[in-house]
């Protein structure tokens, strides 16, 4: 089952919170599809929660998968680039895919299919958690990074598993004394 729907706020509306989301979850890829000799830059999260999923497609729009293992919201095409172009400033890790999308549909098609191969091929390192200690301190990007991560302990502690080790650090240095527990997943 999939469902397509409008947003309701442009992409730059909730910059800073979807940064933070997407910092802490979901995956951003530029891809070619030859059927139609058509290019373009895609976002997707997964979940077996459905909630977020709806949340992101009531607010931003794309569509939504259910499926049997997990559940899958998306958006490609200029809905995706429009996200990718307003996050810039709000996703070190993802500067690579918002710095293509400012100038993407500037390519021909051959240059983007031999921009999509360089991408296939970088190795990217986290930016120095540096990079995140204002974004950190910014409360819709803390809201984004948590809707996508967070979870509650037993024990009333708020606990942040993340493969973004660096963010995680900045995280910690300025939040230790309030009991925010980041953890390194992978």
């Amino acid at each position: 089952m999939s469902a397509e729907y409008s947003p309701q706020l442009e992409p730059a509306q909730k910059a800073d919170w979807f940064g933070g989301f997407l910092e802490g979850a979901g995956s951003i890829g530029y891809y070619y599809r030859p059927s139609d000799n058509r290019a373009y830059p895609q976002i997707q999260y997964k979940s077996q929660d459905i909630d977020p999923l709806l949340f992101l497609q009531n607010v931003f729009g794309g569509s939504i998968s259910i499926l049997e293992r997990s559940n899958n919201w998306g958006t490609n095409g200029q809905l995706a680039h429009d996200i990718l172009v307003a996050i810039s400033s709000y996703a070190p890790s993802k500067k690579h895919f918002s710095t293509l999308a400012a100038t993407w549909n500037d390519y021909t098609i051959e240059e983007k299919i031999a921009v999509i191969q360089k991408i296939r091929e970088l190795d990217t390192p986290f930016p120095h958690k540096d990079e995140y200690v204002p974004l950190v301190r910014n409360k819709q990007f803390l809201a984004g990074l948590f809707d996508a991560r967070a979870a509650l302990t037993i024990a009333g502690k708020l606990r942040l598993s993340c493969p973004n080790q660096p963010l995680l650090e900045a995280l910690q240095e300025l939040y230790k004394d309030q009991g925010l527990t980041p953890e390194v997943v992978d």
